[in-house]
């Protein structure tokens, strides 16, 4: 689930591909002014999202999940795990083929496997820390004790990123203008915003 942005701006994929051909210190400078402007803008509100207390009881004495490494909440790293990325890549739709050999019956048999496009995204936000991804998202699709013990101590999934997005899009999308008007002014280059 994600946050619905109200404006899409055309060209700019093509734009800073064209800047690191030539320049690649202003290329780098834009990704930096976009980080610190409308990335911690994102950050900080996200931040502000997860609670200052364990969210369940049992959450302190280990894994959430028996047996598997990682998945232990921690109220620091669910914090120092918001991370913002700028203009991650976008990729095609695309089908893909492989052969593979079925060891028990002998015999090669192909897959065909569907990968559906993922348009450019100029600036994205994630939560990298394992433990605070299932807090986060846990009764999105399923329903069980464990999502019904986090809603009764809390908001509904999603508990942090999107609601914290959501919170800042206005500031954000302000920022980010802002960092396109002088990207198009430097490189005379109309990069056109379409409002929704």
């Amino acid at each position: 689930m994600g946050v619905e942005v109200s404006a899409q701006v055309f060209g700019i994929q093509e734009t800073l591909k064209e800047i690191n051909t030539f320049d690649v210190k202003y290329r780098r400078q834009i990704t930096v002014d976009i980080q610190s402007g409308a990335g911690k803008l994102v950050v900080d509100s996200v931040r502000t999202m997860i609670p200052k207390d364990y969210p369940l009881s049992g959450m302190r004495r280990g894994s959430m999940i028996k047996g598997r490494d990682g998945t232990a909440y921690s109220i620091q790293d669910a914090t120092a795990g918001v991370k913002t990325f700028v203009a991650k890549r976008g990729s095609r739709e695309k089908t893909v083929t492989f052969t593979r050999y079925d060891r028990e019956l002998g015999t090669k048999y192909t897959q065909t496997i569907d990968f559906n496009a993922r348009p450019f995204a100029l600036l994205t936000a994630s939560q990298k820390n394992t433990a605070a991804a299932i807090w986060d998202h846990s009764g999105l699709n399923t329903k069980s004790q464990f999502v019904a013990n986090l809603d009764a101590e809390g908001p509904a999934a999603p508990r942090a990123m999107v609601p914290g997005v959501a919170a800042v899009l206005p500031d954000v999308e302000r920022e980010v203008s802002k960092i396109l008007d002088a990207v198009s002014a430097k490189m005379n280059v109309n990069l056109k915003i379409e409002r929704r």
